[in-house]
């Protein structure tokens, strides 16, 4: 068997390192395709759908790519991470370990003989050290059908090194966290559909995280919610509720979209943010969210302003008459750093 017989799948995540990868093994004659798991946390989540981004990067490196929505897993692991969170909750090790066993049964089904990462030695203090690594490659079942090409030779050589699949020499020995030499890689590739280096995971920031921990101690922790946290400013009412405040037009239109039965939508007449009550119905909830509502509306400069309330926007059930919330109340509300 030819190495242009070989066929192998990649993990994009849509940053630089993973479209090196994916050059690095395209030009060594393997037939390649990738697979992008996406999920809530990710900054370019679309439902479920390929992100743009990706595609873009698929296309400029000039495979086929398939996505997978992996939010309903990633949230047990956020909940209960057998190998711990990173500095915030991140779950880095088994999230690895969960793309990469998808990844597998998504080749195998393809007749990929192997997995390609952009993974870097030492780049992630969690999950790129080289015990993490052997965790990883151990806990998947996968063995060492997973290629790492940019820091293949600090690494013990896969089967397919092995086999001559791929030609070890024509790997790298990158290690650590510096960016340069991919940053000059991908210019001289011509490379531009890649992501900010390092960004992309909500779960690694700290003021989200903090969000994140305030839906699991109140029991909340589902898509929906991690959705419409994505959209605004967020608060706990005196019972309990969720309360989410637009900062501008695009958060107001997301958080109208994101409304579903149950819940309240508060605004004032003029010159307001859209608030979501969740769940709605409650009136001491009402008063709380109208009174953050006010706290952020332009009109907040008299004593009091009118906040209508309704199931929907534009469906206003009745108003309430409050005075802006004051800073003690605004900071005994809010969940993580708003």
């Amino acid at each position: 068997m030819n190495i242009g017989s070989h066929k192998a799948m990649v993990l994009l995540s849509g940053g630089l390192d993973s479209s090196l990868a994916a050059c690095i093994v395209r030009d060594l004659g393997i037939e390649l395709s990738g697979i992008h798991f996406t999920n809530v946390f990710n900054g370019n989540y679309d439902g479920g759908a390929m992100p743009e981004s990706i595609r873009c990067c698929a296309d400029e490196i000039g495979i086929p790519a398939e996505v997978e929505d992996v939010s309903a897993e990633l949230l047990e692991l956020v909940a209960s991470p057998p190998h711990g969170h990173g500095a915030h909750l991140n779950p880095c090790i088994d999230c690895r370990i969960m793309a990469l066993r998808r990844a597998w049964r998504h080749a195998q089904r393809t007749g990929a003989e192997f997995l390609v990462t952009g993974e870097v030695l030492g780049q992630r203090p969690m999950s790129q050290r080289r015990g993490a690594l052997d965790i990883i490659d151990r806990e998947t079942g996968i063995g060492d059908r997973i290629l790492r090409p940019l820091s293949a030779k600090h690494l013990k050589p896969t089967e397919p090194e092995r086999l001559g699949w791929v030609d070890r020499s024509k790997l790298l020995e990158i290690k650590g966290r510096g960016r340069k030499t991919q940053l000059g890689m991908a210019e001289k590739l011509g490379l531009k559909s890649y992501g900010t280096p390092a960004g992309g995971c909500l779960l690694t920031e700290a003021f989200f995280s903090a969000k994140v921990k305030d839906l699991m101690e109140h029991g909340d922790l589902n898509c929906e919610n991690i959705m419409i946290l994505r959209a605004g400013r967020s608060y706990r009412g005196p019972g309990g509720e969720l309360i989410i405040v637009g900062r501008n037009e695009e958060q107001n239109a997301r958080l109208a979209a994101l409304v579903r039965p149950g819940d309240e939508v508060l605004s004032a007449r003029e010159s307001s943010p859209l608030t979501v009550l969740r769940p709605g119905g409650s009136s001491a909830g009402r008063q709380a969210a109208a009174r953050i509502t006010a706290r952020h509306c332009k009109a907040r400069g008299g004593p009091s302003v009118e906040i209508l309330y309704g199931p929907a926007l534009d469906e206003w059930a009745g108003s309430v008459v409050v005075a802006p919330a004051g800073e003690d109340m605004v900071g005994a509300m809010r969940t993580g750093r708003s």
